[in-house]
């Protein structure tokens, strides 16, 4: 393993955080629709990390619109779906 191992664990755990709000959001579309969506995507997200990373989902919505910013939403958790493994491997 290359570089400080702490920072590591920190970011692998920021990902996973990250990752969890993301779906959440996901959820929230698919299950109350677009205006409760917009509603949650305004509120802060916990950890901050995972809040400073929904906000590029926040600008993006601004610019391009609630289905849009599903959309994005969307193509971000089917990229952290296939990098999982490379988490995975990274922490073994």
């Amino acid at each position: 393993m290359f570089g400080d191992e702490k920072y590591s664990v920190d970011l692998l755990r920021d990902r996973k955080e990250t990752w969890a709000a993301l779906a959440h959001l996901e959820d929230v579309y698919k299950s109350k629709g677009a205006d409760a969506f917009l509603e949650e995507l305004q509120k802060p997200a916990d950890p901050e990390a995972a809040d400073d990373y929904i906000q590029h989902i926040r600008n993006f919505q601004q610019q391009n619109g609630t289905e849009g910013a599903a959309q994005r939403l969307e193509m971000h958790l089917k990229m952290a779906e296939e990098r999982a493994p490379l988490a995975r491997t990274a922490i073994e």
